[in-house]
């Protein structure tokens, strides 16, 4: 993104038509459905790149931001749209439009969130919700609350997630859809502490609130997480069902980062099913979507049950690469929890290359991390894991 130019560089002429070429762009932005065309997307772009420097463009060059901020985090263009997030963002502080800042604040806390980067997020969220104490409507408010709260949630900091959300509901009207996704973070949390049948509970809810708004996208975000949640209960049927229903609506409204994590959630059934070449025809494309959108959550589970389905099929040197990549994107992410379950596939793969003496060095150094989150709601469970399958090693 061009940012050299300054205003003054700018002759009459060459201002009108910029105003103009971004009024066109927001008037295509607005006329398109779920997909952006290249054509309209590169053409938006060009425009912006010169609107978001000239004061006079200020209110077309926001509104046209703002249309196209959840398309282009849809699309997964993550790199190629953070300048103009972040620029806009200095616009919207310079031109005084409070509504404008706290809303590219949010955007941004979208971007971080998605890139695993949750310390910025949680800040871009904050400040987002703090700008919507002051504006209208408090909708706005509850929506940066429950953003805040899903972030808190993947910094495993449960109960100040819990408490977010109880926030946003006391602002919530009982028939406002967002409550939709104050129900899907709760069933994080729960998912998290492995209550599978609270988690599905609180899933079937949020679904039943967005199919009343026909909102495809979030229905298909409850169902894949529904379908995590069924798994555990071993109710297989229901979450492949669960599975296809979301893929299907995600490939309608063409979501390719949730579509790839709803078809790594399908090959997780596979995998339990103990079909690890079916698991893995699902994981590898997936990873392939996570890694160009430098999802580093989902790339932090995709790589883990690469590991475990290369594991089952005894292809030790790819479960290793594996399972080492997912250690890798699990200590980007800061979440020892995640980063012990993976150390425990990789000592259970040393054990089964009979190598327990590696294997009972990782096992050690997994428990040497856990007890760094001692009070975590899956400490007791991964802490008896780890010690029976050291003392396996041992044995």
């Amino acid at each position: 993104m061009a940012m050299t130019m300054t205003v003054s560089d700018y002759p009459l002429a060459f201002r009108s038509y910029i105003i103009k070429s971004v009024q066109f762009s927001l008037s295509r932005v607005r006329m398109a459905d779920n997909i952006l065309a290249r054509n309209d997307r590169e053409q938006a772009l060009h425009a912006l790149s010169y609107a978001l420097k000239l004061p006079e463009a200020w209110p077309d060059a926001r509104d046209l931001l703002l249309a196209m901020a959840p398309k282009m985090e849809q699309l997964g263009f993550l790199d190629e749209w953070l300048p103009y997030l972040e620029y806009g963002l200095r616009q919207s502080q310079l031109q005084g439009d409070c509504d404008a800042e706290a809303e590219l604040h949010f955007q941004l806390g979208l971007f971080y969130q998605l890139r695993g980067d949750y310390a910025k997020a949680h800040a871009s969220f904050e400040a987002a919700a703090a700008q919507h104490k002051t504006l209208s409507p408090t909708r706005n408010l509850a929506r940066a609350l429950n953003k805040l709260a899903y972030v808190a949630r993947h910094q495993r900091r449960f109960d100040e997630a819990a408490s977010l959300i109880n926030q946003a509901l006391e602002l919530l009207s009982e028939e406002d859809a967002e409550r939709a996704y104050s129900y899907l973070v709760f069933g994080t949390i729960e998912l998290d502490k492995h209550n599978w049948q609270q988690a599905a509970d609180l899933f079937q809810q949020s679904l039943e609130l967005w199919q009343k708004e026909k909102d495809h996208r979030m229905m298909a975000w409850s169902l894949t997480n529904l379908g995590a949640a069924l798994r555990p209960l071993q109710r297989d049927k229901e979450a492949i069902a669960a599975y296809e229903q979301a893929i299907s609506l995600l490939k309608k409204i063409h979501d390719p980062v949730h579509l790839a994590g709803a078809q790594m959630n399908l090959g997780n059934v596979y995998l339990t099913q103990r079909e690890a070449r079916g698991a893995l025809e699902f994981y590898r494309p997936a990873e392939v979507i996570f890694r160009q959108t430098g999802d580093t959550y989902r790339l932090a589970l995709v790589y883990l049950n690469m590991g475990m389905a290369y594991r089952q099929l005894e292809a030790w040197e790819k479960a290793e690469n594996a399972y080492r990549a997912s250690i890798k994107q699990w200590g980007k992410l800061g979440n020892i929890a995640g980063l012990v379950n993976v150390l425990d596939g990789l000592g259970l793969l040393y054990l089964n290359r009979r190598q327990p003496q590696e294997a009972k060095k990782i096992f050690r150094q997994a428990l040497t991390r856990l007890a760094e989150i001692a009070d975590d709601p899956a400490y007791e469970y991964l802490l008896d894991m780890l010690e029976g399958h050291l003392q396996k090693a041992s044995g």
